[in-house]
């Protein structure tokens, strides 16, 4: 019996399942197949790169598996006393190597494979407890201390609050941030180097979104594809009217406020193109090209694909990724039907 159903993420979910009355965390693929389980109730982080945690809620053990289930680390071996960050297939860890006569404070990178990409290495400077995420292109970032270390090439850079607090995670080797730096104000992009470089004076985004800038300091919002280095300007509405743009990955989903004070939504691409007219409609979330959404005249969700199509409805949705909606009920594919109702081993 399947019970807590997760969401997926790299076409693997963690979920509760009974079996033979007895009680599991298992981690599963988009068959259905049981890569891994524990009978330890506990919480399994989504993949990035092939690698999750999963940490049982009772002790301090922390468990790094990779996407065939294989565990390749774990604070209970002795591999390391605690996962500071993940992402891209690459682990961040913390070693306490002290002892009677000295205080060592380790750390060092895993792979998915439990390679050590970066050996442990003893640093007084790094704080284990900072609030370290993985920031993209290998890099990881203490939003505490406003430390940022490339596990690539082994630099490390300390930046003040003027810098991280708007920094967002690299996209195309790329972290963007904007405020007013050197006494300059405006948007700059860090390297992988760690070096700041300017990308325009005087003007600041207000959010960013999967590698897009939104700004909205002139009369119409504006769009730049930090992969493409280019500025898009939406004018077919009014800054007002714009209520929100999230991207995903070559799609974003721009929200509207009509005229008649009605809430829509829309298919955008990087370029700002609308990529079907606006639908009447609320909570609209975009995977794999199908979009569910809710509206005024009907109970539960609608999923239409990128021409607008209806494809199907649902109940009720707690989350839609990897193309795989989940619900409290079931899971269901990208064209409404009910799968994975039976698991394997």
């Amino acid at each position: 019996m399947i019970k807590n159903r997760g969401s997926f993420s790299e076409e693997r979910a963690w979920l509760g399942i009974t079996i033979n009355e007895k009680f599991y965390v298992a981690m599963i693929d988009n068959t259905g197949k049981i890569l891994y389980k524990n009978e330890n109730d506990g919480v399994g982080k989504p993949f990035s790169g092939g690698i999750s945690i999963f940490t049982p809620r009772r002790g301090d053990n922390q468990i790094l598996l990779n996407s065939e289930g294989t565990v390749v680390g774990s604070t209970e071996s002795g591999t390391f006393d605690m996962i500071l960050a993940y992402g891209d297939g690459l682990a961040f860890v913390y070693k306490n190597a002290s002892d009677i006569t000295s205080e060592k404070h380790m750390y060092g990178v895993l792979d998915k494979d439990g390679n050590w990409i970066v050996p442990l290495w003893e640093d007084s400077q790094a704080v284990a407890n900072a609030g370290w995420s993985y920031w993209g292109s290998s890099i990881f970032f203490s939003s505490r201390e406003g430390v940022m270390f490339n596990s690539r090439n082994g630099k490390s850079a300390r930046f003040d609050y003027s810098v991280t607090r708007s920094l967002c995670p690299y996209i195309n080797d790329k972290a963007f941030f904007c405020g007013t730096y050197n006494g300059i104000t405006g948007t700059f992009f860090i390297n992988t180097d760690l070096e700041i470089n300017e990308v325009c004076k005087d003007r600041t985004y207000e959010y960013a979104s999967n590698g897009i800038l939104i700004y909205s300091d002139k009369e119409n919002i504006e769009l730049f594809d930090t992969i493409s280095n280019t500025f898009t300007v939406i004018d077919q509405y009014t800054k007002e009217q714009i209520t929100g743009i999230e991207f995903y990955d070559k799609y974003g989903i721009m929200k509207i406020r009509g005229m008649d004070k009605q809430d829509y939504f829309t298919l955008i691409d990087r370029q700002g193109t609308e990529i079907f007219y606006p639908i009447l409609g609320f909570n609209p979330i975009y995977s794999d090209e199908r979009i569910i959404y809710k509206n005024f005249d009907s109970t539960g969700y609608i999923m239409v694909d990128i021409d607008r199509k209806e494809i199907s409805r649902i109940s009720s949705v707690e989350d839609f990724s990897d193309g795989i909606i989940t619900n409290y009920l079931n899971y269901y594919d990208k064209n409404g039907q009910v799968i994975l109702e039976a698991l394997t081993e």
